[in-house]
């Protein structure tokens, strides 16, 4: 069974994306694929 996960960013700045990047590498490392979007507003 395929799992993916997508995960939307749309505001905050480095510290949000940080946990961003944790939540992915957590997915990532139980064999899911994931897919991270940075919206405009999601890095200022």
């Amino acid at each position: 069974m395929n799992k993916k996960v997508a995960i939307i960013a749309s505001n905050g700045g480095l510290f949000d994306a940080y946990k961003v990047f944790n939540i992915a590498t957590a997915a990532a490392a139980t064999d899911q694929e994931v897919s991270v979007f940075f919206t405009f507003e999601g890095l200022t």
